[in-house]
């Protein structure tokens, strides 16, 4: 699995960077699936909707289905690890992205904002790289926020294929 991450406070512009670096890699003929991490609790469906009544009554899993989208929707617990879940589905794409956490020794990117924090939220010994507007590490490989180019060649390089 080539997993990348990419953390960072909310706003610093995670989302704009990963669509920008999805559209420039797929360019390129590697196909991506992405995770979005979402800190605390949401449901897709509010609890008096059929998919959230299905998982509440012991479904292990919902489908949501449109014309346009299937969404795979179940309860979990705080032990559950989505890369020992989906290691398979995973594993039939060049890349995964995920945003907003990180796993194992997995390359991990922080998107940062000056504008918006004057430190990283990460750690900066498991940080791979920094994205941002500005260089606040020495040491830790750095692009500029508009350098896809660049950070798609950085990661097409740590890919293993």
């Amino acid at each position: 699995m080539n997993l990348f991450s990419f953390i960072g406070w909310s706003g610093s512009g995670k989302t704009t960077i990963i669509t920008l670096l999805i559209k420039e890699l797929i360019s390129r003929d590697f196909s991506i699936t992405s995770i979005k991490h979402v800190p605390g609790k949401f449901y897709l469906e509010p609890e008096s909707k059929d998919s959230f009544k299905y998982l509440a009554n012991g479904a292990e899993e919902a489908f949501i289905l449109s014309s346009k989208e299937l969404i795979n929707t179940m309860l979990i617990d705080e032990n559950f690890n989505i890369f020992d879940k989906y290691k398979k589905k995973f594993d039939q794409y060049d890349m995964v992205f995920a945003e907003g956490l990180s796993y194992g020794n997995y390359p991990v990117f922080e998107v940062f904002d000056s504008t918006k924090n004057d430190r990283l939220k990460g750690d900066p010994k498991k940080i791979t790289a920094i994205i941002g507007d500005k260089n606040i590490i020495e040491g830790i490989r750095f692009f500029e926020r508009d350098d896809i180019v660049g950070i798609a060649d950085f990661i097409e390089k740590l890919t293993k294929k």
